[in-house]
């Protein structure tokens, strides 16, 4: 990502109003929540609410997604793999990591590594081949940590009390 992308994604970000983060609060606590009962828990008329969550998708601010806890679906190996980076070849990586198709979720960390991402595959030997042929292969990749997960015990994103 370019620094202007980054910085339009900045000022996405800091140009919400309170009804922005009121519809991202109803939707973190149920992603099925209709726009019919987003409008009546903020007191909003329903185009208000429609136009307000495709200008949040549409700048990439909101996504709405499904998650489901690897232990419970057969064939699947879910990890975590934390990369360190050479100087200069963050954005290229980055790019690399989000056009595979088994990488399912890609952030830029501070600390001890630069980049974290998830990989769902269908078992360790596949998980195995794709870090081994897809992503230490990457030019700039310096140091890699794989953490396969055994079990997710909280799954959620807002307040749920």
């Amino acid at each position: 990502m370019t620094l202007a992308a980054r910085y339009t994604g900045y000022m996405a970000a800091q140009s919400l109003d309170a009804l922005d983060r009121n519809i991202i609060r109803e939707l973190k606590e149920d992603g099925r929540r209709s726009i019919r009962k987003i409008a009546r828990n903020l007191d909003t008329p329903e185009a208000t609410i429609r136009t307000r969550m495709r200008r949040l998708t549409d700048q990439g601010t909101l996504r709405i997604v499904a998650f489901a806890d690897p232990h419970d679906t057969d064939n699947t190996q879910l990890a975590l793999v934390s990369l360190k980076v050479a100087p200069g070849s963050h954005d290229e990586i980055v790019q690399a990591l989000v056009a595979l198709p088994k990488v399912s979720y890609v952030s830029s960390v501070l600390g001890e590594s630069d980049i974290i991402f998830e990989v769902l595959c269908s078992d360790n030997e596949e998980l195995w081949e794709i870090i081994n042929t897809q992503i230490a292969p990457l030019p700039g990749v310096t140091a890699m940590s794989t953490a396969p997960i055994v079990r997710v015990h909280k799954l959620g994103y807002g307040n749920r009390g």
